[in-house]
This record gives structure tokens, sequence and C-alpha cells, in this order.
């Protein structure tokens, strides 16, 4: 219990306590930095890592993040923290790791009430001042390697380990509003959401398929590859996402607070400087991807694709989505390229591009005999 006490009033962030608690070590032997050039200098290797996440999490966004606005009485528990802590807290699973504080969900699964209560109390006072504990804002990133060349860092994979107690909060926070950001999405959007599915989606694509062929109508179908889209949408462009769509104003304030000043530490044999988060969603967090296919949705919105796609049921269908997977629909190759030109204008607003190495066009046979012509 001193343990978790600890972390709640400190977020384990002290050097001494991080010193003696086991982060974990990965070897990465020989790295190859920007010019080619490969070094197999332990220092070096961890400085080229620190230097490539720089890169890839800086931002030419220069929308800063708003000042927080507090609340009064920070020390009432609000209404029914107690009881939407212990259900998120059910719904952690066993044996995940810890972020630096190296609270376990396990040990505070164990704990019973007594952390219920103490959880609860921080979340209120983190919600109603606008303020969180400081390591909350830190990633511990483990570097996983992937497939390819093990000498360039474009083949790892990079695992955050975020404090479990932040996770419980977002997770708290996720749920409250949740519906309204369901509320705002589309049809169109299976990522993520109740009573949605993937299988929804190919079921749909292979009925347009069937329905093309039965009525000798050409049929193209674009699937859409973001470049690292959820490391790269622009924070300010999906703050302004969720004022857009109605979340109460205390939930943007302490999000806009959890990503300012949002940092990452690379593991490897030993610890990174600490790498600014400029851009992108948090990985291994419950609310981001309600985040990500929120502000995807607005990009959406923006778009005049009344009269595009093709007919169903006397309605036009453009698209069909599963977060950041993509697929656009059209009975034209024109009227295709014209919608991938566009939705790539206006998702360049949100930091989002197309990679149009990897984005992919599959067409039928009239299609493709209109394609030859």
């Amino acid at each position: 219990m001193e343990r978790i006490e600890h972390a709640l009033k400190n977020g384990g962030s002290v050097k001494a306590v991080k010193r003696k608690l086991w982060i974990g070590k990965r070897q990465m032997y020989a790295l190859r930095n920007k010019e080619g050039k490969i070094t197999t200098n332990m220092d070096r290797i961890v400085k080229i890592a620190e230097e490539f996440y720089r890169d890839l999490y800086s931002s030419r966004d220069n929308h800063n993040l708003n000042t927080i606005k507090t609340s009064s009485n920070p020390d009432d528990t609000l209404p029914g923290m107690i009881e939407e802590v212990r259900k998120a807290l059910e719904g952690m699973h066993r044996g995940k790791a810890a972020g630096e504080d190296r609270v376990t969900s396990d040990l505070l699964k164990d704990e019973g009430q007594i952390v219920l209560e103490k959880l609860a109390t921080l979340f209120t006072r983190c919600l109603l001042t606008g303020k969180v504990p400081e390591s909350w804002k830190n990633a511990i990133i483990i570097l996983i390697h992937k497939k390819g060349d093990d000498k360039d860092l474009k083949n790892y994979r990079p695992i955050s380990l975020l404090s479990v107690v932040y996770k419980l909060f977002t997770k708290v926070i996720a749920s409250r509003v949740k519906k309204t950001l369901e509320f705002n999405q589309s049809k169109e959007q299976a990522g993520f959401r109740t009573g949605y599915s993937t299988i929804d989606h190919i079921h749909t694509i292979n009925q347009v398929i069937e329905k093309c062929s039965e009525y000798n109508q050409p049929l193209y179908i674009a699937f859409i590859d973001y470049e690292k889209a959820f490391d790269s949408v622009e924070i300010s462009a999906v703050m302004q996402t969720l004022r857009n769509q109605g979340v109460d104003e205390i939930y943007i304030n302490i999000l806009e607070e959890i990503y300012r000043g949002s940092t990452a530490t690379i593991v490897l044999y030993k610890e990174s400087n600490r790498i600014p988060i400029k851009k992108g969603v948090r990985q291994v967090d419950t609310i981001s991807p309600m985040l990500f296919t929120a502000c995807l949705q607005e990009v959406f919105r923006s778009l005049d694709w009344e009269q595009l796609g093709i007919r169903v049921n006397g309605e036009y269908l453009s698209n069909l989505r599963f977060a950041d997977d993509i697929a656009l629909l059209s009975n034209s190759g024109d009227e295709l390229q014209l919608m991938i030109t566009e939705l790539d204008k206006e998702s360049r607003k949100v930091g989002l591009k197309i990679n149009l190495q990897k984005t992919k066009v599959m067409y039928n046979n009239l299609g493709k005999s209109s394609a030859s012509r």
C-alpha cells in the first residue's frame, strides 16, 4: 500500500525510485545513423534512437494548447467516481507491464476498497484542478524488431509503457465522453465502437462487388494507408475536434494538460533523455482510438461527397472505415482519383498523410475495361 500511496502522491517520477526499480533493458548491438553509417558504440546507439524519435514526434503545428481552467472544491469526490474507478479497474487485465512508477494492475486489484477511495480522490482532484502528476506524461518506450534489417530503426516497433494509474484515469474519462463522441460518428466508421465490427464492412464490400457484377457496373475501391496515422495526428486538431463535437470542457482541459509537455524515454541498455512528444495520440491508452477516430470524422465531414461514391439503396456510399483503415468506393476511376486527392488534402490539415506507395486500388473487370481505354 505504501508503494501505491507514494506513486499516487509523487507519480513515481523521482530518479532515485527509478534507479531502484527494474524497468527492463533491450539489446541493440548495431544501428545505422541518418547518413547510413553503422555504429556499435552503445552510447551512440541510444543517441541515434533518441534523435530518430525526436524527429518522428516533432510537429510543425504552431497552435498552442489552451491555458488550464480550474474548478473549485478540488477535495470533493465527484458523484459516482468510486464506482467508475471500480468498473474501470475490473476491466483491466492482470499481468500487464507497468509504467515507470512500477504500479501494476495486479497491485491495484489486490488492495481493495481503500485504493479505490484514494484513486477516486486523486482522479477528482485532477479533473477539478486541471493538473496531473508529471510522470503520467512520460512513456517508457521499448523497441521490438519486426522484420528486415535490424540496423534500421524503421524496422522496430515502439512499445509504450504508461502508468497503470494514468491508464485507469483515462479509462474513466473515456467512459464519460464515449456517448458524445459516438453520437458524432457516422455509420461508415466501425472502429472501436460498440455494436460495430470489421466483419460488417467486409460483408458490405462483398455485397457491393456482387451487385456491381450483377448489374454490369464498374467498381473501383481504394484501400487508403496513412503514414504512422496514430503517431502523426496533430494534438491541437484533436482538441478542436472535441470542442466541435460537444465534449465537456473539463475533459478537454485535462487532456490538454496531459498532452502539454508529454514525453517519452527510450530504454535500450540505458535510458535516453526525455523526448518531447508534440504530435500523435498515446499508444496503449484506452481513450486514444476514440480521439483519433473523432478527428478523422472531422476530416470526412469537411469533404463534399454527398453525390460521390456508389449508390446503395438510393443513397451514396463513398467510404467504409475501421479506425485508420479506409476503403473509398466509386463507379469511376476519375472520381476515385479525385476522392483520394481531396482526402489527402483535408487529412494533411490535421497532420495525416496518405502513403501513396502502400495505398492500393482494386477494380472489377468493367473497371479494368474503363481503365484501359
